[in-house]
This record gives structure tokens, C-alpha cells and sequence, in this order.
């Protein structure tokens, strides 16, 4: 059976991309618990908050690009890699028009940089940024690992709103939940014929709520099999059965190598970004992007940079 885990990074901030998360399984049966034990707590997955800090990036880059290597995907810059592995954004409102497009374009959120032709930040990049490049065999021995148990990793994929995308979502009257969702179905819509008709797709909650009935009802006719806070499962027509579930990536292992690939995502565009304009900016320290003092003052400081560069705010805070 085909599992899909899904999960975000960036929800929250001020600062940066929301970047959607997915990672594909293949096995006989679906056992989280089973699947963990042959990953083993040496492999270095996990719920990307406690491996990814924005303060400690290089085991937990290094852990992610082995994973990315067992996918199948790889790249000398981070360019290379994100066009590997990210799928078009989905027009942030309904009946916009908006042409869907990676983070660093202007054509997902409308916004281009007002002196610069596109992309709007270099992704050019070495990678890995921060540590060292992935061991000799690391990829083979978790591909070894799970085959053991009967799991074949199958495929990633990355989507992202990038600021831009997000402000003109809201601006259009959509919920900024709503535009994480439209993400996610993204996602689920890709791997829809995989999945279909008795596959399993694992998600993180949104928002902490209970029901997504009517989120579903876009993708197939749903029926709800059980609604609560911890967990909320539905069968899908022409999909299989969909569940969010509150600290998913703990109790499922797809769901955790997708979160870690959606924050290594959103963190290389934010090292773009800092890149970018600490050519401007002497001594210029990295902030997390979210709303702390750190990432205000990064805010005031980078003031007249961006104005000189042309970057519109529109398309660098998040009014939401």
C-alpha cells in the first residue's frame, strides 16, 4: 500500500516561506511503530523542531540531505535541489489566475522585485550550507533499514507560499488556514492516483482543529470515520483514507521526514534571503523569522537595504 505523510514549517512567522512537506512510503502494511524501530534513533529522524534549529542546522541538514539522497534527489546548489524536489505553488486565491510557480519567482504571489528582473533572490548556493555533506552510505543504509521491514521509500515533494503568496491570499478574503490547506491538497492530489483506492494519507493537524469534512470535500466524497483533537480520520472516495493527527510526526515516520524537509526548505530560502542582503548590510546577524526581537530588529535594520534592492515589503513581511 502507498502511505503519504504530510507536514508544514513556517505557519507562523513573520519572516519567509510556508513550504508544505510530503514523503511517499511503499509496503505490504502499515505499522508506525515497526517502521521506527528499523529507522533506529541513531538515524537522526525526527520531528524537525527538536533536529532543525535555526540556531544548530548542520546534523540536522546533513540527516535531511541523506534522506533527499534516498529519495532520489539531490543537487550541487540549493537551487538545483529545490527545482528537484518543490512543485508549482497553487494560485493563492480562488479564480485569481495567479500562475503557480516555485518561492522565488514572482508568478505564485504577483509581487517582482521593482528593479530587478527575476528570480527574485539567488539560490545559488552551495549545498549543504551549514555542515558537512551526508556520510558515505548513510542514504544506502536507511534505504537497507526500512527495506528490512518491507518499506520501499518512494518519492518527496515540497510546495510553498512564499510572503508575497501569503499576504495576497488574505488580501483575497481566504484564511490563512485555508491557504495551508490549499498546500497540503496539493500535495494529495499529486500522489491521488498512487494512493488510490486503499492508500493512507498522514497529516498534520491544522490549526489544532477537528474536522476537515469540508476541506475533503474538494478532493473526493468523504465520509468521516472519527473527528476529535487528537486525531481525525476520513475515507476518501478515489483516494483511500486521510487522517491529520496532533504530534504526528512523533508517532509517524513519513510524517516526520516531511516536516524535516519543509523546514530545510524554508531555511534555505531564508539563508537566500540573509545572503542577499548581508551583501548590503555589514556585520548583519541571522534571526530565526519568527516574531521575536531578534527577527524585529533583523526587520528595522534591513530597512533601507531592501529599499535599495527593490524588495517590496509585500513580498518580505507577512501581514499575517
Amino acid at each position: 500500500m502507498r502511505v503519504l505523510g504530510i507536514d508544514e514549517a513556517g505557519y507562523g512567522p513573520l519572516l519567509g516561506p510556508l513550504v508544505v512537506g510530503g514523503v511517499s512510503l511503499e509496503c505490504e502494511r502499515y505499522d508506525p511503530e515497526v517502521i521506527w524501530r528499523a529507522i533506529g534513533p541513531d538515524s537522526g529522524i525526527a520531528d524537525s523542531k527538536t533536529v532543525l534549529s535555526h540556531r544548530g542546522m548542520a546534523p540536522g541538514e546533513e540527516t535531511t540531505l541523506a534522506l533527499l539522497e534516498a529519495l532520489g534527489i539531490a543537487g550541487a546548489d540549493v537551487g538545483q535541489l529545490l527545482n528537484r524536489l518543490l512543485v508549482p505553488c497553487p494560485a493563492p486565491t480562488p479564480g485569481s489566475g495567479a500562475e503557480g510557480g516555485p518561492p522565488w519567482v514572482g508568478g505564485s504571489c504577483g509581487v517582482v522585485r521593482a528593479r530587478r528582473p527575476r528570480p527574485c533572490v539567488a539560490l545559488d548556493r552551495a549545498v549543504p550550507r551549514w555542515g558537512r555533506p551526508p556520510g558515505a552510505g548513510r542514504a544506502a543504509e536507511l534505504r537497507r533499514r526500512l527495506g528490512s521491514v518491507g518499506v520501499e521509500l518512494v518519492g518527496a515533494r515540497a510546495v510553498v507560499a512564499c510572503p508575497g503568496a501569503i499576504n495576497r491570499a488574505v488580501a483575497g478574503g481566504a484564511s490563512k488556514l485555508l491557504l495551508d490547506w490549499r498546500l497540503f491538497a496539493e500535495l494529495l492530489r499529486r500522489d491521488q492516483d498512487d494512493l488510490a483506492p486503499h492508500g493512507l494519507a498522514v497529516c498534520g493537524k491544522l490549526g489544532g482543529r477537528a474536522k476537515y469534512g469540508e476541506l475533503l470535500a474538494d478532493i473526493g466524497l468523504t465520509t468521516a470515520i472519527m473527528e476529535s483533537r487528537a486525531r481525525s480520520a476520513y475515507a476518501v472516495a478515489g483516494l483511500g483514507h486521510v487522517e491529520f493527527v496532533r504530534h504526528a510526526e512523533a508517532a509517524h515516520a513519513p510524517v516526520a521526514m516531511a516536516s524535516m524537509i519543509a523546514k530545510l526548505v524554508r531555511e534555505y530560502v531564508l539563508d537566500a534571503w540573509h545572503a542577499e542582503l548581508s551583501g548590503v548590510v555589514d556585520g548583519l546577524e541571522t534571526c530565526s523569522g519568527y516574531r521575536d526581537p531578534i527577527t524585529a530588529k533583523y526587520v528595522e535594520v534591513t530597512r533601507r537595504a531592501r529599499e535599495e534592492l527593490g524588495i517590496a515589503d509585500a513580498c518580505f513581511l507577512r501581514d499575517k
